[in-house]
């Protein structure tokens, strides 16, 4: 019976550091991993601040090629009026 106690003890003990460095490796991983994940939000941060300047530079890119080309008809309406003889009716 003493022995059944002692091995029993042992098996405590025994149990209780592999709890003991479960838990010290389980608290280390979750460190690493919190680094990890705020590794990662800060990248996610930086990529979204440019990915969102881009989306900008595209936008006013494609604005000033809309103006341009507004322009181009606004100045050849206009050449058109003025080549077109006047109708009796217009005048």
């Amino acid at each position: 019976m003493k022995e059944k106690l002692s091995e029993k003890l042992d098996r405590f003990v025994h149990g209780s550091n592999n709890f003991s460095m479960n838990n010290s490796t389980n608290q280390q991983n979750l460190e690493f991993n919190f680094q990890k994940i705020e590794t990662n939000l800060y990248v996610l941060d930086k990529n979204s601040k440019e990915a969102i300047k881009l989306q900008q530079k595209l936008i006013i890119d494609s604005l000033r090629e809309l103006l341009a080309q507004n322009y181009v008809m606004y100045e050849t309406i206009r050449k058109l009026k003025e080549e077109r003889p006047q109708s009796p009716l217009s005048a």
